[in-house]
């Protein structure tokens, strides 16, 4: 018998092995070799796959008024339902994320929230290069 968990991951159709702390990584390879590292939680207390992807390219110091006011904006897409962006303390990138319910989980679901995030970090990245 499969749960949603099971399912969403099985969509992914990678190779993915969750450490005692329900966390997976995985990195997939551009063809400019840049990488796209992703992160998986399984949040079984709220019953969500949790997805992060990071951009390749490091957000510049300092940062322009026009980056901020965007980066803000899109932080606060969870709000919408929608995929938010952030960094981690101590880190230089910036990483998309989104919360997948497994209520009602729909085959396929994971990978469309995938492929969103990654569509996500392509345009962030194409935006920090500009920056550079």
């Amino acid at each position: 018998m499969h749960n949603e968990f099971d399912l969403a991951i099985a969509d992914l159709d990678v190779a993915l092995t969750f450490n005692e702390n329900n966390f997976a990584k995985f990195v997939l390879q551009r063809e400019d070799n840049s990488k796209i590292i992703i992160t998986l939680f399984k949040d079984i207390e709220q019953y969500s796959l949790r997805m992060t992807a990071h951009t390749s390219n490091a957000i510049p110091s300092p940062v322009s008024p026009d980056f901020f006011a965007r980066f803000a904006q899109a932080a606060l897409e969870p709000l919408r339902g929608g995929i938010g962006v952030g960094m981690n303390q101590g880190d230089e990138y910036m990483c998309v994320y989104y919360t997948l319910s497994l209520k009602n989980y729909v085959r396929g679901q994971s990978r469309i929230a995938l492929e969103s995030l990654i569509e996500q970090v392509e345009v962030w990245d194409a935006v920090l290069s500009r920056l550079i």
